[in-house]
């Protein structure tokens, strides 16, 4: 069994390619590729062995029809940029999708142990933090501890 996580980046830019009907060497002398390494090149993409600059992450994405940040490394700068950072979490491990009137939630499958167990730690230091019983100082050093905290004396 392979235990290798799927690589968001390269995944959508093979999907995005095969849908576009392109080979790799197509898709990479689009791009500007000398036509002897264009596939070599694009196969790495979607490997993740190398990643694009951000100029030919903007061509393969307007080649594929898709918006940059798809291809591009996890940011949360901005709501599009979050939102695509959501996407590939959901592609790497199936987020549970819930809607309840016009509010969307997401939570992480049951097998994300680890995961879990810590968004619980960082739920009750939030509801403690409601409380008033710790400060915002230590609710961030909670989340940023993973489950490691120790509470200041």
């Amino acid at each position: 069994m392979n235990n290798k996580k799927p690589k968001p980046i390269g995944r959508t830019i093979k999907l995005c390619r095969q849908y576009n009907g392109l080979s790799q060497s197509e898709l990479g002398e689009k791009v500007g590729f000398a036509k002897k390494t264009a596939g070599t090149r694009i196969g790495q993409y979607e490997g993740e062995r190398i990643y694009a600059k951000p100029q030919i992450t903007a061509k393969l994405a307007r080649l594929l029809g898709i918006h940059r940040f798809a291809i591009s490394r996890l940011s949360v700068d901005s709501e599009l940029e979050t939102l695509h950072t959501i996407f590939k979490i959901d592609m790497l491990y199936g987020l549970n999708w819930s809607k309840n009137g016009d509010v969307v939630s997401l939570s992480f499958p049951d097998n994300c142990k680890t995961v879990n167990r810590h968004l619980k730690k960082v739920y009750e230091a939030r509801q403690a933090l409601m409380r008033g019983e710790i400060t915002y100082d230590d609710y961030n050093h909670i989340k940023n501890a993973c489950g490691t905290y120790k509470k200041r004396k």
